[in-house]
């Protein structure tokens, strides 16, 4: 009997010993990230046309263009638009179009001072299509303006 009692224990030795573990913390950071990108490439709008009503140039627009953003904030984000042209001979404004994520402040005059574009951007991704409308004041002689649009996402 003590042969066969000892021969149990050494079998059960090995299994109670085998056992053990190990344990540590690991953290997962998310930044705060943001993107911006234009869709669509450049835009040019040709003012081209008298209008009947009003015995001057017709005004123009161009929807060819979209902006995608996105960004991983807790707090609202929003997107401006400036130009920076300081001295335009004619009128330049756009408007973001439907956006899938926050609100379209509607058309904004272009002017070298950012104004807000779309405003309560959640985390996330979203988009809007850019519609640019160009005028040309009463009395405008025929010539070019060359903007560079900068949009920019930030917080509120």
């Amino acid at each position: 009997m003590r042969k066969t009692l000892a021969l149990a224990f050494l079998l059960a030795a090995p299994a109670a010993f085998a056992a053990g573990s190990a344990s540590h913390n690991v953290s997962v950071q998310l930044l705060e990230l943001t993107d911006i990108a234009i869709q669509g490439g450049d835009v040019s709008i040709v003012l081209d046309q008298f209008d009947p009503g009003t015995n001057w140039v017709l005004p123009e627009f161009d929807e060819s263009t979209s902006l995608e953003f996105r960004h991983t904030s807790a707090a609202a984000q929003k997107v401006t638009v400036e130009t920076d042209n300081a001295a335009p001979s004619f009128a330049l404004s756009v408007t973001a179009q439907a956006p899938s994520n926050g609100a379209s402040a509607g058309q904004v005059a272009l002017s070298t001072t950012a104004a807000d574009f779309i405003t309560g951007i959640n985390a996330g991704q979203g988009g809007a299509g850019l519609r640019y409308d160009a005028s040309a004041p009463m009395g405008s002689a025929a010539g070019t303006d060359a903007h560079v649009i900068t949009y920019t996402i930030l917080a509120m």
